[in-house]
């Protein structure tokens, strides 16, 4: 046989080698992260806690949920800051959006050359409109300046009027529901199916049939707790006396930290009709717990999270 013919038959019976033999590189599956930002509410600031905010990381690409003061300096120590893609709104309260468009400024400032979009009840259209316009000077210098692409052109923001699919893309899933805050006109909870889990944020709000309905069947639910005599306002304010919020009955005593109230009802045992949910990760406590050193905390740092079923 000629050296030729040997090569080519060679060729031919490596060529039929069964396809088990060979090793397979598959590219591995992408996991998410469920990072707590900010776990204090309201509209003061606190010394040991930064303001509500979540992120939820699918690979590289970060899901911003809610824009509290600061919510910017804490991507940047949870090392997350440059994954931004997509930022959600819950409900238009300051704690919840003071920080939506300082967020994507500094993004910009960084070095964000990507679209940006945003999403949330109305008027987020405007408000972006108009904080464009706030900072139209700083915008137009650091263009002609630093060469950075105009940046208005970069955010879409999306306004949802009413619960349903939000938005899908290959990584994650999102749908919303209209959930009940007294005296805000339109408040949204959020639900992420990301490749791994499922993953429910319900802003500011109590157990209702859509909240229900929202977190059924999820991996993780994040709620707010709210602990009313130390609430803000006025005793006798709406915020301390309304009907729609009562205490949690594990800890009726009301003398006590430990008695914590839902925003508007933090209550697991009241949540049974959402099987499957493992995870009741209670978010933002208003007001924080005091130390009981009664020594200074060390600035707010954030609350890493992954929940894993």
């Amino acid at each position: 046989m000629k050296r030729r013919d040997f090569i080519a038959v060679g060729g031919l019976l490596l060529g039929s080698l069964p396809q088990a033999g060979r090793r397979v590189f598959a590219a591995p599956p992408l996991t998410s992260r469920l990072i707590l930002l900010g776990t204090a509410g309201g509209p003061t600031p606190k010394k040991t806690r930064a303001y509500p905010g979540q992120i939820i990381v699918v690979g590289d690409r970060g899901y911003v949920i809610d824009c509290g003061n600061g919510i910017a300096r804490q991507m940047a120590l949870a090392g997350v800051f440059e994954s931004l893609r997509h930022i959600f709104i819950t409900h238009h309260h300051s704690d919840h959006n003071a920080d939506l468009g300082n967020l994507i400024l500094l993004e910009w400032g960084t070095n964000l050359k990507t679209p940006i979009d945003a999403w949330g009840p109305p008027p987020l259209s405007r408000m972006m409109r108009l904080f464009f316009e706030m900072n139209a000077e700083d915008l137009d210098v650091r263009v002609k300046d630093e060469g950075r692409p105009p940046l208005p052109p970069l955010v879409h923001a999306h306004e949802i009027d009413r619960g349903g699919a939000v938005m899908k893309d290959d990584r994650v899933t999102v749908t919303c529901a209209v959930v009940p805050h007294p005296m805000i006109p339109l408040a949204l909870a959020y639900r992420f199916d990301c490749p791994d889990r499922s993953i429910v944020i319900s802003g500011d709000t109590h157990q209702s049939d859509r909240m229900v309905a929202l977190a059924r069947g999820a991996d993780v639910l994040v709620h707010e707790a709210l602990y009313v005599p130390k609430a803000p306002g006025e005793p006798g304010s709406a915020l301390r006396t309304s009907g729609w919020r009562r205490p949690d009955p594990i800890s009726p005593d009301k003398s006590s930290w430990r008695t914590i109230y839902s925003k508007f009802r933090y209550n697991p045992g009241a949540w049974s009709q959402c099987p499957g949910v493992i995870s009741w990760p209670a978010c933002v406590r208003l007001p924080p717990q005091p130390r009981r050193s009664g020594r200074r905390g060390p600035p707010a740092r954030p609350r890493y999270s992954r929940f894993r079923s």
